[in-house]
């Protein structure tokens, strides 16, 4: 799937990325992960939304709607956290292209940009896979958790209109939290 872990400029200056297929994954190596933890909880973010075509130069799109989100996350107010998340809608679905929301966890009276919607995720239940490795392994995180963890664990995906396929989280853990720097959070049901 093009696009698929392309994070914020200031995670991926430099990490080289595998195109990710159904027909490439077969050439590449499976994640080593540990099992995920479960979280229930609602979420509010304050984003920039574009639409990605499934097209060569996804990843650097994705890169510059990074870049034009970050340099107005500091303009949003109610901030919960200093993490960046990465919203993904019709990532797996066999579609000309895929919504991502670059955005930033807020309470639900924050101030915002004009450009950065408000977006409201109803309470899901998240199965949270730490990655473990290198960024630029980030695709084979989610590729192995998508088709690998989730169906062996007989989970399905709770994303819809209102939820996304799933949410990377990228974090500093400059809070002492003993969590990994990047999350990948996939709402399940099952």
């Amino acid at each position: 799937v093009a696009g698929v872990g392309t994070h914020p400029p200031s995670v991926s200056r430099g990490a080289r990325r595998a195109r990710l297929t159904r027909g490439t994954m077969d050439r590449l190596q499976p994640a080593a992960m540990d099992a995920p933890r479960f979280v229930e909880r609602p979420w509010t973010f304050a984003g920039l939304r574009r639409r990605h075509a499934r097209k060569a130069g996804v990843r650097g799109a994705l890169d510059e709607h990074w870049c034009a989100a970050s340099e107005r996350f500091a303009k949003v107010g109610g901030r919960k956290d200093g993490a960046g998340y990465g919203l993904y809608y019709d990532l797996f679905a066999q579609r000309e292209g895929f919504e991502m929301i670059a955005a930033v966890a807020t309470d639900e009276t924050a101030s915002r940009p004009a450009t950065f919607e408000q977006l409201r995720v109803p309470t899901r239940r998240y199965a949270v896979f730490a990655h473990l490795g290198p960024v630029s392994r980030l695709r084979s995180t989610i590729w192995t958790a998508w088709y690998g963890w989730l169906p062996n664990l007989g989970l399905r995906s709770a994303g819809d209109s209102l939820t996304p396929d799933f949410i990377e989280v990228y974090g500093d853990d400059a809070g002492n939290t003993g969590r990994p720097a990047i999350e990948i959070w996939f709402p399940v049901r099952g």
